[in-house]
Parts: structure tokens; C-alpha cells; sequence
């Protein structure tokens, strides 16, 4: 509908609004979703009251683990090709041919970032909800991460301040996809990445074999 309502502007304000979709509402979108279906899974258990079966078991915990992290990552996966095929949808019904062309290259530009931002989102919300074991505190701290990319900005901050990476050092901020494909220090915000996943992987399951020892 943004689309539409930008083709009866300009063919410019087309292209625009097709190529920012990813800048705001679907960061915003890919974000809601994943907060309400893929954290949920990891509470389930205790919404089922099967927690304990599962904690005692010797070998199924780690594998139920690395199973919904697996179908985590991949309902990322699926929610970012479904977004980005309204988005394509939208431009196709509303700009021309040679519009649409450039709406596709840009949207096959960014959508690496939006592949690895969301996948690692729903992995880290996930870690998130399996520590708190609470879907309503993985929401609050996940969405207060999540949405400070929206409200500070990097260009007027100091290069690797905390601030810095409360805007930049969180998985929206790829998502974006706009900026980072610019971004001059993504060498070390990637390896901040994987730090920051490894280290909730790893601090999930600690606690995961701690609660067993309980």
C-alpha cells in the first residue's frame, strides 16, 4: 500500500519507498514476529509442565536445544523471504518495468544482512527465553536492544563508545541493511556478532546444565 500510494507521486518516490522498506517497517516487522512466535518456543516446558522430564534426561536436552535452534533460524528465514516477497509484490503492481529492476537489485543487495541479522536475532532471543524462562522478559530486554538502533545515532558518536554499540552492536542494525552496507567497521562489529552469539549459546547452556544439577 506504501507503494502504491508513492506511485502516485513519482517514479522516484517508487523506488524510494520500495528500497527503504527494509530501513524501517520490515526491520520493525521481522522483529515483532520473531519476539512472538520463535522465543516462544524455548519456554514451552514450563508452559507444559514438562520441564523437569526434560532437564533429566542425559542426552535430550541438547538436542531438543539444538533442534529449536535450528527451527528458530529457519522461521527467521522463512519470515525474511515472505516480507521480501510483499516487498517485491508491492513494487511490481506499482513501479514500471525499469523500477522494478532496480527495486530487485537493491533488495538482492541488502538481503544477505537481513538474512544473517534475523537469523541471529531469533537466535539470541531464543538463548534469552531459555535463561529467564519468561517470554514476557525476553520481549522487554530483547525489544529495548532491538529498538535502540531507531533511536540513536551512530554518525554522531564516538567510534566503539558504548553508545556506539547500543546503535550499531545489535542484530537490527544489519537488518537494516541500508547502513551497514557502508558501514566502515563491519569487519569488527561481524566479529562482535559472533562473539556476542557465542557467548549467550555458551551462558544457555551453563545454565541449562546447572538447573539439571538442581
Amino acid at each position: 500500500m506504501m507503494i502504491y500510494f508513492a506511485a502516485q507521486k513519482s517514479p522516484a518516490q517508487v523506488l524510494a519507498t520500495a528500497n527503504s522498506f527494509w530501513h524501517v517497517l520490515g526491520t520493525l516487522s521481522i522483529g515483532f514476529l520473531i519476539l512472538a512466535m520463535t522465543a516462544k518456543v524455548f519456554i514451552l516446558d514450563k508452559e507444559e509442565g514438562v520441564q523437569e522430564v526434560i532437564l533429566t534426561a542425559r542426552h535430550g536436552r541438547t538436542k531438543v536445544f539444538l533442534a529449536r535452534l535450528g527451527a528458530a533460524g529457519l522461521c527467521a528465514l522463512f519470515l525474511v523471504f515472505l516480507l521480501t516477497a510483499i516487498q517485491l509484490a508491492g513494487a511490481a503492481l506499482a513501479a514500471s518495468p525499469g523500477e522494478f529492476t532496480e527495486v530487485v537489485r537493491e533488495c538482492a543487495a541488502g538481503l544477505p544482512y537481513v538474512l544473517a541479522g534475523s537469523v541471529l536475532f531469533s537466535i539470541f532471543a531464543a538463548c534469552v527465553c531459555a535463561i529467564f524462562q519468561s517470554h514476557t522478559s525476553t520481549v522487554i530486554l530483547c525489544g529495548l536492544l532491538y529498538g535502540l538502533t531507531f533511536l540513536l545515532r551512530g554518525n554522531l558518536l564516538t567510534d566503539f563508545s558504548i553508545e556506539w554499540f547500543l546503535e550499531k552492536g545489535f542484530f537490527s542494525y544489519p537488518i537494516r541493511a541500508h547502513e551497514i552496507s557502508t558501514e566502515p567497521h563491519l569487519p569488527q562489529l561481524v566479529i562482535w556478532y559472533m562473539m556476542l552469539i557465542a557467548g549467550t549459546v555458551l551462558l544457555t547452556r551453563k545454565l541449562q546444565g546447572r538447573r539439571h544439577e538442581l
